[in-house]
C-alpha cells in the first residue's frame, strides 16, 4: 500500500475503476481485495453510497465464502454504519450472492447478527421479513434472535420471526418452545403457555429443565400456585430434578402472594417445606430466599419465626438485606415488641447497615401507633442526637406523636409535641394541626382548637376543608349551630369548598337543634351543586322530621330513601322510634315487616326500641314475641331490652314473670342496673316478699352498688306497710349517711303506709326523723303529705292523724 500511495495510481482512481478491480480479481484471496478496497475508500470520495455498497457487497459475500467471518463481519459493520436501510442492504448482498456460484448463506445470518450486536432487533426483523423466498435461516439463527427481542421485551417483533419459522416449517428444538412457552407466561397467557408444552412433547421434543422453569415462573407469576407446585412435582416423572431456580422460582411466590393472613400463612408453611426439601437435596438457598421468607413472615405477622430465620441467617454467615432488617423493624414497631426491635436493630448495626430518616420514621410512627410513646421518644431523641441534617426530625416524624397523643386522648402531650418542633424549627403541616385541633374538639376545648386555628393560619398554613369538617362537626354537636354555620359559610373565603361531609354534618347539625327547614335549605344547594346525595344525608334528615314530630313527611322521605335504594337498618329505627313515641302500633309492625321482606337486618336497637314501646303501652303479649324472635336471630337482648320488660311486666302486676326473667338475664351474665334493680325491688315489695327485698339490698351493698333514691322508698314504705318501723328508720338514717333525699312523693307514700296502719305514734317518729334528715323542709307541706288519704272512708281519721303530726 505505502508503494501505491508513492505512485500516481490515487490519481487515477474512481469508483468504476474500483469496482473493476474487484470484479477482475475475485480468485485472488478476498482479504487482499478487502484491504484494497479500504485504502481506495480512503483515498476518493465513492460518491454515491450504492457504489459503496455494490462493491461491499461483492467482497463480504467472497469473504463467506472463503470463511472469513471475521473480516466479513467488520465490512457488514461497514455496511449498516452508511445508514441505508436493512431492505437496500439485503438487496445488495442478495444480488452478489445470486451472481456467484456455491455462495455462503451464512453471509444473510451475519447480516442479521451484526444487527443484534448493533443492538438494532428492528432491523435485524425486518431482514428475516426480506429474506423471505430468498433465504431459510438456520434454527439457531432463530432461537438466537427471539431469545434477544424476549430480553428486550419486543413480544411483537418475537411474534413476526415466529411466523416466518411455521410459514417456512422449521422444525422447533427445545429452546424455541422454551422462548415461545416463555413469551405465552409473560404476556399472562399460561394457558397458551401449557398447550405448547403438550404440543412439544406430542411431537417427541422432550423438556427440559429450563423448559420447566419458564412454565413453573410463568404461573407463579399469574398467581396459580398450586398448578405450579404441581408442575414441579411432575417434573419426577420426567427424570428432571428441580434446581435452585425452580425453588426460588417457587418460594419467592408462595412468600409475595398477597391473600389474607391465613391464607398467607398455609402459602408460608409450603416455602417452608420447599426450603427444608432444598438443603436435603444439598441445595444452597440463597440470601434471596431467606429473604422473602422473613419478609413473608413479617407480613403475616410471625414474628418469632421470622426472628428464628435472621438468626439462622447470621449463622451462616450471610447478609441480610437492608429489605429484611426493614421489614422485621417493621413488624415489631407495629406490634409494639421493643426488646425484640432493638435486637433487630443491634444485629442490623453490626452488619454495617444505619437507619435513615425513613426506617426511623416508620419506627416512630408505628411505636406511636402502638401507644408506645415512652419508647418511641428514645428514638425522637437519638434523631436529634446526630449530627447529619439528614437524620433530623421532621414535620412527620412529630406528626407521629401528635396523632399518637391525641389518639389516646391525651391533648396536652400532642400539644407539648407541636411547641417542641416550633422550637426546632420544624414547621408543623396542616396535618399536625388538624390532629391537634380534632382533639381539643373531642374534649370540648372549643376555644383553645380555635387558637390553634389561628396561630395555623398566622404561620402561613392554609386549612383543609377536614379541618372545617371538625369544627362544624364539634359546634354541631355542642348546639351551638350557628357558630358552626359561621364556619360553613367562611369555607369559601379559603378557596375551598363544602364536600358532602360538610353538607351532611351541617345538616345533621341542623336537624338535632330542630332546625328542619334550613336543614332542607342546604339539602337542595347541596343538590344543586352537583354534590352526590347519599344515605347518610337522608338519614340526618329523617331523624329531624321525626324528632320535630312530623311523621308524614318523614314517611315521604323514607319511601324515597326505599325507591333510592338509601334505606339502612338505622333509617327503619329512625322511623320506628318515631312511631314508637306516638304509639303507632299497626305503623311500627308494618315497619318490621317491610324490613323482613326488603332483606334488611334489624339490629338490637330495633328490637329494643319496639319491646320498650309495646312494653311502656302494655302490649306485653306483643313485646315477648318481639323478644324471642330477636333471640330467633341470633341477637342476644341487653340490659335494656331485660329492663323493659320487667318494668313492663312489673306495672302490669305480673311480677312473677319479671323475676323470671331477672334470674334469666343474671344467668346469661348480664349485669342489672339502677333502673332493674329498682324494678326487681318493686316487684319483691308488690307479692310482699321483703326478705327477699332486703337480701338483694344487702346483695347490693356487699358489691358496693349504691341504692337509689326510689329503691329507699320503695323498700321504706313496704317495711311501713307492714309496720315494721325500726327497720323504716333504720334505712332512713341509712340514706341521709348516703346523702340521699328522697322525693315528696315518696314521704307521702311513707306517711301515708303509717297512717293506713293506723299507727300515729309511729307515723310521728318517721315523720319527726324525716324533718331531722331534712328531708321535709316545712310543716306547711303536711297537709301534701296526707292529702292523698283525704279521700279514704275514714275521713276523720285522716284529719285527726294531720293534727297529731303538726
Amino acid at each position: 500500500m505505502h508503494l501505491m500511495n508513492s505512485s500516481d495510481i490515487p490519481k487515477k482512481l474512481n469508483p468504476d475503476i474500483i469496482r473493476s478491480v474487484i470484479q477482475k480479481n475475485l480468485l485472488l484471496d478476498p482479504r487482499r481485495l478487502y484491504s484494497f478496497f479500504n485504502w481506495s475508500s480512503t483515498q476518493i470520495e465513492m460518491g454515491n453510497p450504492q457504489n459503496y455498497l455494490e462493491c461491499s457487497a461483492i467482497l463480504v459475500v467472497k469473504l463467506c465464502n472463503f470463511n472469513f467471518f471475521g473480516t466479513a463481519n467488520d465490512l457488514l459493520f461497514q455496511m449498516i454504519r452508511t445508514n441505508l436501510s436493512p431492505s437496500e442492504i439485503f438487496h445488495y448482498i442478495q444480488c452478489s450472492y445470486n451472481e456467484f456460484d456455491g455462495s455462503n448463506s451464512v453471509v444473510f445470518e451475519l447480516l442479521i447478527d451484526m444487527y443484534k450486536k448493533m443492538g438494532r432487533l428492528k432491523d435485524a426483523v425486518k431482514v428475516i421479513d426480506d429474506s423471505k423466498g430468498y433465504f431459510v435461516p438456520s434454527l439457531l439463527c432463530y432461537n438466537s434472535l427471539m431469545n434477544d427481542l424476549i430480553k428486550a421485551n419486543m413480544l411483537e417483533g418475537f411474534w413476526k420471526v415466529y411466523e416466518r419459522m411455521m410459514q417456512e416449517g422449521i422444525c422447533f428444538d427445545v429452546y424455541t418452545y422454551a422462548n415461545v412457552i416463555r413469551v405465552f407466561c409473560r404476556e399472562g397467557n399460561v394457558e397458551e403457555a401449557k398447550k405448547v408444552l403438550f404440543k412439544m412433547e406430542e411431537r417427541g421434543c422432550k423438556p427440559n429443565l429450563v423448559t420447566y422453569n419458564v412454565l413453573i415462573d410463568g404461573l407463579c407469576r399469574v398467581g396459580a400456585l398450586d398448578e405450579a407446585f404441581e408442575m414441579k412435582k411432575s417434573m419426577a416423572v420426567k427424570c428432571l430434578v428441580p434446581d435452585g431456580y425452580t425453588y426460588t422460582t417457587l418460594i419467592k411466590a408462595f412468600c409475595k402472594e398477597r391473600r389474607t393472613r391465613d391464607v398467607k400463612s398455609i402459602w408460608l408453611e409450603r416455602a417452608h417445606e420447599l426450603l427444608d426439601e432444598m438443603k436435603k437435596k444439598r441445595l444452597t438457598p440463597t440470601m434471596e430466599i431467606y429473604d422473602v421468607i422473613i419478609i413473608g413472615l413479617c407480613r403475616c405477622g410471625d414474628l418469632s419465626r421470622a426472628n428464628e430465620f435472621l438468626e439462622e441467617v447470621v449463622a451462616k454467615g450471610l447478609k441480610p438485606s437492608s429489605k429484611t432488617y426493614t421489614a422485621l423493624i417493621t413488624g415489631h414497631s407495629r406490634e409494639g415488641r421493643v426488646e425484640d426491635l432493638k435486637l433487630v436493630l443491634e444485629g442490623m448495626r453490626k452488619q454495617g447497615i444505619e437507619l435513615d430518616r425513613f426506617l426511623y420514621n416508620s419506627i416512630i410512627s408505628d411505636l406511636c401507633k402502638a401507644g408506645k410513646m415512652i419508647e418511641a421518644r428514645t428514638f425522637l431523641v437519638e434523631m436529634n442526637e446526630h449530627r447529619s441534617a439528614h437524620l433530623k426530625p421532621t414535620a412527620f416524624t412529630y406528626g407521629a406523636f401528635v396523632h399518637g397523643h391525641s389518639k389516646a386522648g391525651e391533648i396536652q402531650d400532642a400539644n407539648g409535641y407541636l411547641r417542641e418542633m416550633l422550637d426546632h424549627g420544624v414547621v408543623p403541616d396542616v396535618y399536625i394541626y388538624t390532629a391537634l385541633m380534632s382533639g381539643f374538639c373531642k374534649r370540648a376545648e372549643i376555644d383553645k382548637a380555635f387558637e390553634l386555628y389561628d396561630e395555623m393560619c398566622r404561620k402561613g398554613v392554609n386549612p383543609t376543608i377536614v379541618t372545617f369538617n371538625i369544627f362544624i362537626d364539634r359546634l354541631s354537636k355542642l348546639g351551638d349551630v350557628k357558630r358552626a354555620r359561621e364556619m360553613f359559610d367562611s369555607i369559601p373565603g379559603k378557596g375551598l369548598v363544602p364536600n358532602i361531609v360538610t353538607y351532611t354534618t351541617m345538616i345533621d347539625g341542623y336537624c338535632k337543634s330542630g332546625n328542619v327547614t334550613e336543614a332542607l335549605n342546604l339539602f337542595t344547594e347541596m343538590s344543586s351543586r352537583g354534590i352526590q346525595v347519599d344515605k347518610f344525608v337522608y338519614n340526618a334528615l329523617l331523624d329531624g322530621h321525626c324528632k320535630e314530630g312530623d311523621m308524614e313527611k318523614a314517611l315521604v322521605l323514607f319511601q324515597e330513601m326505599v325507591q333510592k335504594g338509601f334505606a339502612t337498618t338505622l333509617s327503619f329505627n329512625t322511623l320506628i322510634d318515631g312511631y314508637c313515641k306516638f304509639q303507632k302500633r299497626d305503623e311500627v309492625k308494618c315497619l318490621l315487616e317491610e324490613m323482613e321482606n326488603k332483606g334488611i337486618l334489624p339490629n338490637h336497637v330495633t328490637f329494643t326500641t319496639v319491646i320498650d314501646y309495646f312494653c311502656k303501652a302494655g302490649f306485653m303479649e306483643e313485646a315477648k314475641m318481639i323478644f324471642l324472635n330477636m333471640q330467633e336471630k341470633t341477637l342476644m337482648p341487653n340490659i335494656v331490652t331485660y329492663t323493659s320488660l320487667i318494668q313492663g311486666y312489673n306495672t302490669k302486676g305480673n311480677t312473677s314473670e319479671a323475676l323470671a326473667l331477672f334470674a334469666e338475664m343474671k344467668m346469661k351474665g348480664i349485669r342489672p342496673d339502677e333502673v332493674t334493680f329498682g324494678a326487681i325491688f318493686d316487684a319483691h315489695c308488690k307479692e310482699g316478699n321483703l326478705t327477699e327485698a332486703l337480701k338483694l339490698r344487702d346483695e347490693l351493698v356487699a358489691t358496693g352498688t349504691p341504692l337509689s333514691n326510689d329503691m329507699y322508698a320503695t323498700l321504706i314504705g313496704a317495711l311501713c306497710e307492714r309496720e315494721e318501723y325500726s327497720e323504716a328508720l333504720r334505712l332512713l338514717e341509712e340514706m341521709g349517711k348516703q346523702g340521699l333525699k328522697p322525693t315528696l312523693d315518696a314521704c307521702k307514700t311513707i306517711i301515708g303506709s303509717c297512717h293506713g296502719a293506723g299507727s300515729v305514734e309511729e307515723a310521728r317518729q318517721v315523720f319527726g326523723r324525716m324533718v331531722e334528715l331534712g328531708f321535709i323542709p316545712n310543716t306547711t307541706t303536711l297537709n301534701d303529705l296526707v292529702e292523698g288519704k283525704q279521700n279514704d272512708a275514714n275521713i276523720e281519721d285522716s284529719n285527726n292523724l294531720l293534727k297529731q303530726l303538726a
